[in-house]
């Protein structure tokens, strides 16, 4: 038995699409095999062979083995049987699996992995189903994620109603889904215009999807409401992604938040504040999404990679031959107001030369470089911390 994957494998991989019909042989063998271990066997073979292709033409056979592998009493061999007969395009597997999906009495982890199948497949009749699952706790994050498989003109309108009533993992995937087609897109951007959902609470990842879109249309809406957002260089990826392994959960939780602070107050509470403490030049984090490793990574990696609207570097030449770099917080008719990285420079209209917005941050890059690792795993856990803790002793006031 054990040969019997690969050998599987290698024919039907090899097998043309016009020639769909050699597979009856096969088909028929593993439907009247009593052993559920060889038939587990031939069908992940075949599976494995063919999921790279989406559809295939349904052989003749199909439709009676099918019958017949769908009632067996090994989960294997009904799971992969009923994933062959999606990819053959069979009516009845995927009513079973909308059935399936939708039944709160069923095991969620069944559930889950009959969402995800469909997904995969392109269900054409699988976004209402999903749709009316985002109100069901049990499986609403795969029904989030598997709406972004779907292109339903209510899907946007329904997962914005019902944003606020989700979990910091939901909204995670709820953006994600939003964020990936065009009129989606468009629909979560003037949510974030209205203040519905807070800048904050988008994700790198989303964000960069939103930047990758070619249409026109979010291309003018994201510079607008959101600002400059360009691709993460692979260096950086590289150092996000080592970085996130050094600092496990389990790492995390000895983190010293008292000494996270400290060197919080050293490195960043110039510009940010966090629980009421701190400068006002960057973001407030406070209501950010701290918690979220990637989100927090990412920031302070490549701060230039996602730069809010409000906080893009403005440079100006004054008439006495002045530069001052900072970001606008005020303006009016008389004076543009102008916070630098050490004080607020307010310039008279008249005295203005030059002004030129860069789509630059004034975050620093390599914040972290002259670091130890356990004053990371301190900054980070003191950051994704759920409220204030005392400086140390020796450096309160």
């Amino acid at each position: 038995m054990i040969l019997l994957f690969p050998l599987v494998f290698s024919m039907v991989a090899d097998l043309p699409p016009e020639r769909i019909e050699g597979l009856n042989p096969l088909i028929e063998a593993i439907a009247t095999c009593n052993d559920p271990a060889i038939q587990s066997d031939l069908l992940r073979g075949t599976l494995q062979a063919i999921e790279g292709r989406r559809r295939m033409a349904m052989p003749t056979t199909w439709t009676d083995a099918y019958a017949k592998l769908a009632r067996s009493p090994n989960v294997e061999v009904r799971d992969t049987s009923t994933k062959l007969s999606l990819i053959f395009g069979d009516p009845a597997a995927f009513t079973s699996l909308r059935s399936l999906a939708a039944n709160a009495s069923a095991p969620k982890a069944s559930r889950i992995d009959a969402i995800e199948t469909l997904a995969h497949a392109r269900d054409d009749g699988l976004a209402p189903v999903l749709q009316r699952l985002l109100s069901d706790r049990a499986v609403r994050p795969a029904a989030l994620r598997g709406l972004a498989a779907t292109d339903h003109p209510e899907t946007s309108a329904l997962i914005l109603k019902a944003y606020s009533s989700l979990t910091i993992e939901e909204k995670a995937d709820a953006i994600g889904t939003l964020a990936a087609r065009p009129g989606s897109a468009l629909a979560l951007l003037s949510s974030i215009e209205r203040g519905s959902i807070p800048k904050g609470e988008i994700p790198a990842a989303a964000l960069q999807a939103l930047a990758s879109h070619g249409d026109v249309r979010v291309k003018a809406a994201l510079a607008k409401v959101l600002g400059v957002v360009r691709p993460t260089s692979d260096e950086k990826k590289s150092t996000i992604a080592r970085l996130k392994t050094e600092l496990a959960p389990g790492v995390l939780s000895d983190a010293d938040r008292t000494h996270g602070r400290l060197l919080f107050s050293k490195t960043c509470a110039s510009c940010h504040t966090l629980f009421d403490a701190g400068g006002k030049v960057g973001p407030e984090l406070t209501g950010s999404q701290r918690a979220n490793l990637d989100y927090v990574l990412s920031n302070v990696v490549d701060p230039g990679a996602v730069v809010a609207k409000d906080f893009q570097v403005s440079v100006f030449v004054t008439t006495d031959g002045r530069v001052v770099s900072g970001i606008v917080k005020r303006e009016d008719d008389r004076s543009v107001a102008v916070q630098t990285a050490n004080e607020l420079v307010v310039i008279p209209k008249p005295e203005i030369e030059s002004r030129r917005a860069t789509p630059d941050s004034m975050m620093p890059e390599g914040l972290l470089n002259g670091l130890r690792k356990d004053d990371v795993r301190d900054l980070i856990g003191y950051l994704a911390g759920p409220s204030q803790v005392p400086l140390p002793v020796e450096a309160r006031p």
